[in-house]
């Protein structure tokens, strides 16, 4: 028996006309909140100020996408990592050590191991 597999699972269905869920809800509570910036506003020429900012954010965030990801998406995830705690991974890669001197003095550098053991030493005491 053959099964039918699904296609195209990563796009969105429509909805309400053109619109996914997504971007109806945006456009929606956009117009909503320019309807009542309008209605409950300084006045007409005044409405417009803070009408504009509003409609270009809802628009932005219904329509607009960054590296193929939507707006809001993208502003969620930049503040985790912002906000976030972050983990930090050391991988040795190779040892570099700072030398003051002429490199043909060989007996002037310094030893790794002992360089080593006082770094350690020393982060033990800050713990």
């Amino acid at each position: 028996m053959r099964f039918k597999v699904p296609q195209f699972i990563e796009t969105e269905e429509k909805v309400v006309g053109p619109f996914t869920l997504k971007q109806f809800v945006w456009v929606g509570g956009g117009g909503a909140l320019i309807f009542v910036v309008f209605q409950f506003g300084l006045g007409l020429f005044w409405s417009f100020f803070a009408i504009i900012p509003i409609m270009t954010a809802s628009l932005a965030m219904a329509f607009y996408r960054v590296d193929g990801m939507p707006l809001p998406t993208y502003i969620m995830q930049a503040l985790g990592f912002l906000l976030g705690t972050k983990r930090y991974y050391f991988k040795k890669e190779g040892t570099y050590e700072v030398f003051e001197g002429d490199i043909e003095e060989k007996d002037n550098l310094p030893n790794i191991v002992e360089m080593r053991k006082k770094t350690m030493q020393q982060f033990r005491k800050r713990t």
